[in-house]
């Protein structure tokens, strides 16, 4: 009977994990802060802390997520604890490329290897962008096809108007990539994940991605951002300088809301954001405060979108 719940209600979620890095360091990665002997004294304690926490956060949901894209994760060795051990009977596998990034944060995808499984998958490194794009095919059991794309645009780090082309840039590949997917299938399942960087009104997104709000009528060969509604509300997913904005973004085809191909996704995300996982002044608890150990998970609050209840 279980089962069967969970293929009737799918649930997604995306997560900036903010510097989710192993305690060794690499020789060609600048990581030296996130071990025992940094900066920040990064240990075997608080790294099996952080990973534990970020598992409640997946394992709090009403319908333990499907897929769970991941952003700042160093490599493999930290995928391989989320999945393995004490966390084994959640049933999780991984996807991810080692990308080229100075810092050695990448993109990553768990999936739940009862209900997903992996037809093909790849990394996509764009020019002068620092993280590469995963991409990755494979079969919802019972609920067909889908196209999963996991991202983490370039920062503003140097300012947000100087750092918006090479945002476009990433934008501008994804859109490609979807209309190239949408021309071979019209009605094709496309769920495109991850930190933007920018809030769903500004030119990456909206202007070269073209991801619009949802509406009554979904057009298949059309992206929708269900992020929308928060941003309008005023809600967000990261805070800054006094300032809440939404930069994570669940992006979906017209099928994927009209249920055109065996998934139905209800038009708006939701911000999970419990009180566990807040600072005293209600902004995501950090791991860190400058080199002082806050014991939280992340700036980021994670977005997590369901299926329709039939």
């Amino acid at each position: 009977m279980k089962l069967l719940l969970v293929l009737l209600q799918l649930t997604f979620m995306t997560y900036n994990v903010e510097n989710l890095f192993d305690t060794r360091h690499d020789t060609l990665k600048n990581d030296t802060e996130f071990t025992p002997m940094g900066e920040k004294r990064w240990n075997e304690t608080r790294l099996r802390t952080k990973i534990h926490r970020i598992m409640q956060v997946i394992t709090a949901q009403e319908e333990l997520p499907v897929l769970v894209g991941l952003c700042e994760i160093e490599n493999d060795s930290v995928l391989i604890r989320m999945t393995t051990g004490r966390y084994s009977r959640l049933n999780y596998g991984f996807v991810h490329y080692e990308s080229s990034d100075t810092r050695g944060i990448d993109v990553a995808l768990l999936y739940r290897k009862d209900v997903f499984t992996v037809d093909t998958s790849f990394a996509t490194k764009i020019e002068n962008v620092p993280r590469e794009i995963l991409y990755v095919r494979g079969h919802l059991h019972n609920h067909g096809i889908i196209n999963v794309i996991q991202v983490h645009a370039p920062s503003r780090r140097g300012g947000a108007i100087a750092t918006t082309p090479l945002r476009c840039k990433v934008a501008a590949f994804i859109k490609h990539m979807t209309d190239s997917i949408l021309a071979t299938d019209s009605v094709a399942n496309i769920l495109i994940m991850g930190d933007f960087n920018d809030s769903p009104s500004d030119v990456a997104l909206y202007d070269v991605l073209k991801a619009v709000p949802p509406t009554s009528n979904h057009s298949y060969d059309s992206l929708y951002n269900l992020t929308w509604t928060l941003h309008n509300e005023g809600f967000g997913t990261y805070f800054y300088q006094e300032e809440w904005s939404i930069l994570d973004h669940i992006i979906v085809s017209g099928a994927m809301l009209e249920g055109a191909s065996g998934i139905q996704l209800k038009p708006s995300a939701t911000i999970y954001s419990p009180e566990w996982l807040k600072d005293k002044d209600g902004h995501p608890r950090r791991t860190f405060l400058g080199n002082f150990y806050n014991g939280g998970i992340s700036d980021h609050f994670p977005l997590i979108v369901s299926t329709s209840e039939k």
